[in-house]
């Protein structure tokens, strides 16, 4: 039986690909071709999830190297798409992250940094001498579905090896076989957002610009966004979003306290849309009930701003009371 995560991942995918078609292929020679790249890999992945119970490793790199490849798209320079294509493209896309960031803590053979694996099965002339040699992973590359293994303790980053996690046999310790799993997934889901940090400052700031506020469906837009942007977040922590602090999320705002209270505007508006949206009442009642979910886990950190050390990296001397002086207001 398929897991609600599976389901989840395979529907927000195939809506991106919807989004794409609707939008079609950006001008310029070469964008055509990864136009309809892109949309193979999304289909086909879309696919691979309507019919797998438990995602294989495989299925979960190789949807982010998917949806990491249509947010570039996205944002190439000669994409040009109105506001409202481009939002909900971009929303779908963020939210098919984060679906697929929550199937991964479904995977039990994701490798995880540390890890020592074996590779195996490749069949290029290139790839054949490794089979059956032994190396630490370093880390996931979204961009490419593969990862990152260093064979040799000196080798040189110019020496690792990208490798597809179908082509790893990651060695175990039962004993740590769940936690190295959970590890796993968390660092998988880092680095996709990691490789699409730039398109997510950039939305950031693009939400913050040139707005017009009596536009119900721009603002219905802009909700939407901010609260998908927010998901795939918070499900790269693993944890609800409890480790993304104050100082953190103003970070992630690119130190702009007022983009950061944009977000929050929009986040704190995510159940009067719902509600706005004609849905049966068990999908009405899983959409308020995630609405709240995620405007509970930004209010965390939100709240967080109003610590000194938020804003200052940590309590200014001027401001650190001396022992006894807790109750002196003036």
């Amino acid at each position: 039986m398929q897991s609600h995560q599976s389901r989840g991942a395979g529907a927000q995918l195939e809506a991106l690909v919807a989004c794409l078609l609707t939008a079609g292929p950006p001008r310029g020679e070469q964008h055509p071709e990864r136009h309809a790249l892109v949309l193979r890999q999304l289909q086909s992945t879309a696919l691979c999830w309507g019919r797998e119970a438990v995602p294989p490793a495989a299925l979960a790199a190789e949807s982010c190297e998917a949806i990491v490849g249509a947010l570039r798209l996205l944002n190439e320079e000669d994409c040009e798409l109105v506001w409202s294509l481009r939002g909900a493209s971009h929303s779908c896309a963020f939210l098919a992250l984060a679906q697929t960031l929550r199937a991964f803590d479904e995977v039990r053979d994701m490798p995880a940094p540390g890890q020592l694996a074996t590779i195996a099965g490749l069949q290029s002339p290139a790839g054949l001498h490794l089979n059956g040699a032994q190396g630490e992973v370093m880390r996931f590359h979204a961009e490419s579905g593969r990862f990152i293994v260093r064979l040799n303790s000196d080798d040189p980053p110019a020496e690792w090896k990208k490798v597809r996690p179908q082509n790893l046999q990651p060695v175990l310790d039962p004993s740590a076989a769940s936690a190295l799993a959970a590890e796993g997934a968390r660092e998988c889901g880092r680095a996709c957002l990691e490789a699409v940090a730039d398109i997510f400052d950039d939305l950031l700031t693009d939400m913050h610009e040139d707005r017009d506020e009596l536009d119900p469906c721009q603002t219905f837009l802009d909700v939407q966004l901010s609260s998908a942007m927010w998901e795939a977040l918070i499900c790269c922590t693993g944890d609800g979003g409890r480790q993304l602090s104050g100082s953190a999320l103003l970070e992630i705002c690119g130190r702009d306290v007022t983009i950061c209270t944009l977000w929050a505007r929009h986040l704190f508006s995510a159940h009067m849309v719902a509600q706005l949206v004609p849905l049966p009442p068990e999908e009405m009642s899983r959409a308020v009930a995630r609405a709240r979910s995620l405007q509970e886990s930004f209010a965390r950190s939100y709240l967080g701003l109003y610590q000194p050390d938020a804003l200052w990296g940590e309590t200014p001397a001027g401001l650190q009371q001396a022992p006894g002086d807790s109750n002196n207001l003036g």
